[in-house]
Parts: C-alpha cells; sequence; structure tokens
C-alpha cells in the first residue's frame, strides 16, 4: 500500500469521525430539549387553550440571575429574598438586594425597623416598603371590615384615610412622630352618621380643640385644658 493510499484513507476517516461527533452532539441537543420538556410539562398544564397558563409559581429574574418578580398561590421560597416565611397569595418586586418593595395581593404582617408585626386583620391591596424592605404605606381593605389608605414614617403609622363599616366613620387621621409621641394622634377629620368633626389632640392625645358639627347640624368649637375638661365654647348657640 503506497503513501497517497494511506493519506486518502486517513482523510476518509478523519470526516466520517468529524461527521459522527456531530450527530453525538446534535442527538445530545435532542435529548436535552426532550428532558426540558418533560420537565416543564409537570409543572405547567394548558387546558382547552394554549393561551391558558396554569403554575403555582413564577420567579423572573434579572440578567445577573437576581429574582426581581415573583408570583405565586401561594409565593415560592426563593434564594436571595431577604424576608423569608411571607408565603402570601401575591406578586412580589424585588430591588437588586433583594428588599421587598412592592406588594400586590395579599399583604404579609408589616414590617418595620427589620421586625415582623401582626397586621389587626387580613389585607388585600398594594403594599409599598422601603429600601430595607420595612413598609411605608398602602391602599387596601382588610378583613375587619375597613377600606384604608396609609403613608407610614419608620416604624409607625404617619396619615391614614379611612372608612370604616362596622363605626360609620369616614375620614383620615395624622400621628405624631414616634419620637415626639409613639402611636398618638394629633388631628382627626371625618363623619359619622349626622355628626362631622374636626378636631386636635396633644401628645397624650388629649382633646384640645374640636369644630364639630353635632345630629341637629348645630355648630361648636370647644376648647378643652390638658387634663380634657372643656374650657371654652368659641361658637355660642343663639
Amino acid at each position: 500500500m503506497n503513501q497517497t493510499s494511506i493519506e486518502q484513507r486517513l482523510g476518509s476517516f478523519e470526516k466520517k469521525t468529524q461527521r459522527l461527533r456531530w450527530l453525538c452532539c446534535f442527538q445530545a441537543f435532542i435529548l436535552a430539549v426532550i428532558g426540558l420538556s418533560a420537565t416543564l410539562s409537570r409543572r405547567v398544564e394548558a387546558q382547552n387553550s394554549p393561551r391558558v397558563l396554569r403554575t403555582h409559581g413564577v420567579v423572573i429574574e434579572d440578567d445577573q440571575g437576581r429574582a426581581r418578580l415573583i408570583l405565586g398561590a401561594p409565593l415560592p421560597e426563593v434564594q436571595g429574598r431577604k424576608r423569608r416565611g411571607s408565603l402570601t397569595n401575591s406578586i412580589v418586586f424585588l430591588d437588586e438586594q433583594g428588599n421587598d418593595r412592592l406588594t400586590l395581593g395579599e399583604g404579609p404582617n408589616p414590617q418595620a425597623e427589620g421586625k415582623i408585626l401582626h397586621r389587626i386583620a387580613t389585607f388585600f391591596g398594594v403594599l409599598i416598603h422601603d429600601d430595607k424592605g420595612n413598609e411605608r404605606g398602602g391602599y387596601g381593605w382588610l378583613s375587619n371590615g375597613r377600606a384604608v389608605l396609609t403613608l407610614d414614617r419608620p416604624g409607625l403609622d404617619a396619615w391614614a384615610a379611612v372608612v370604616d363599616d362596622k363605626t360609620g366613620f369616614a375620614g383620615m387621621r395624622v400621628e405624631y412622630a414616634p419620637d415626639i409621641a409613639n402611636d398618638k394622634t394629633g388631628i382627626e377629620i371625618g363623619t359619622q352618621g349626622k355628626r362631622a368633626l374636626f378636631r386636635f389632640m396633644d401628645t397624650k392625645e388629649k382633646e384640645r380643640a374640636v369644630f364639630r358639627l353635632d345630629d341637629s347640624g348645630v355648630p361648636s368649637f370647644q376648647l378643652s385644658d390638658e387634663m380634657g375638661r372643656s374650657t371654652q365654647n368659641l361658637i355660642r348657640p343663639n
């Protein structure tokens, strides 16, 4: 066998080896696609229409692989989200550090200055959070019969508009800062039944000045001392 014949056979063998290599790669790709399709088919089911997607949770990541939007019923546990155990039926938007920044749907118990507090009733609506994941306001419905719109200071309520089905009160309250008077209302404006009022309270939540209309529509502007005792009515009845 001459040198030329050997070289021709080696060339032919290399070509066959190259084709075999590409065939193996293609088969591996097909197997990977089939395996991925089988995995997804166990998580997502379509019913009657390709436009209906059924699943328990969705996580959307940014280009760095960080979870930035989580949707679930309830929310799935996601690595990188700082808040743990808050698995409500909702959509949560996260910042780059994994802090909750916006919640749509069922609200979790509020986080204030890093601590988890107890919400007085189940909440559905919109919640906003600061850059550390602390709740700073929201709009929604509480299962105890209140529609609320709130803005919070760090750790405490600051301003709230409330419609209370049980008491009939509709109005707003403005709170003192926590370092001035912890959890104390300074101004309250609202209506309840036939009555309307606008009252000012001191840092001990004692009424100091109240402008109101009674059930008969008669106005009064009552001043009180620091003990809450009435001192003067600036509007005298005829």
